[in-house]
């Protein structure tokens, strides 16, 4: 995989979980990986930053990936953008699925996360022309 200008941003509440996603993104070749604890951390550093993509926890305090996709789509409604955000989620059942999809996510990984796994989702939305 390519690396990119922009970084990726891992927005999850778990420390074990923050830990394995930043060493298995940078494996694969991304170096610059931007970690943040809620969904209302991520939308604050949004408002300020670009990234390449978003992999977003769905159970998390204070704004769980679910409400924070939404208000990110009600914003797009105003900027034309699209943000790929990328559900990561413990459960496995397609109505967990299913509401990943309903909030706006664009894609789904289960946890634990596997580098196989994470090459062969992203690589659904990046491309070399896609910075």
């Amino acid at each position: 995989m390519i690396k990119k200008r922009h970084p990726i941003v891992v927005v999850e509440d778990n420390e074990m979980n923050k830990q394995l996603l930043s060493f298995q993104l940078k494996h694969i070749g991304f170096d610059h990986v931007i970690v943040l604890s809620n969904g209302e951390d991520a939308i604050d550093w949004l408002s300020k930053n670009e990234c390449l993509i978003v992999l977003a926890d769905c159970q998390m305090p204070k704004m769980d990936g679910y409400e924070m996709t939404m208000r990110i789509r009600q914003d797009e409604k105003i900027t034309g953008r699209h943000l790929t955000i990328i559900a990561i989620t413990a459960s496995a059942a397609e109505n967990d699925k299913a509401l990943c999809f309903a909030s706006g996510m664009d894609d789904y990984l289960c946890k634990p996360t596997q580098i196989a796994m994470i090459k062969t989702v992203l690589s659904r939305w990046i491309r070399e022309d896609k910075e």
